[in-house]
């Protein structure tokens, strides 16, 4: 890193880091409420399918059902994206912030 060049201050705090912690705890929530719900409704629509017959229950078990599994699945995928990309901004804010008390530290030493 050059010392003519002041390099951008991130100005990454704790506060930051509280919002970036909270958000990834929501994401982690939102995780296992679309898990429970998903066990809940696989479980009663098997028992919904041993006595709902007929070209209604034929559509809901052979496409809603496999829609819903699908789309949670991509919820859970979408989130869990979304977790990692916090947690690699929260980590590139804090080497930046690194640097950056590097490079000051060491423009202080210099200029004393």
């Amino acid at each position: 890193m050059s010392n003519s060049t002041c390099p951008v201050d991130p100005n990454f705090g704790s506060a930051d880091r509280a919002r970036a912690a909270a958000v990834i705890t929501a994401v982690d929530a939102a995780i296992a409420q679309l898990k429970q719900d998903a066990a809940t409704r696989t479980s009663r629509s098997s028992k919904m399918q041993a006595s709902w017959k007929g070209p209604y229950a034929d559509q809901f078990f052979g496409s809603e059902i496999p829609r819903m599994k699908t789309r949670t699945a991509e919820l859970i995928s979408e989130l869990l994206q979304l977790k990692q990309q916090i947690s690699n901004a929260v980590e590139g804010a804090a080497t930046m912030q690194q640097h950056f008390n590097t490079w000051q530290s060491q423009q202080q030493a210099g200029g004393q």
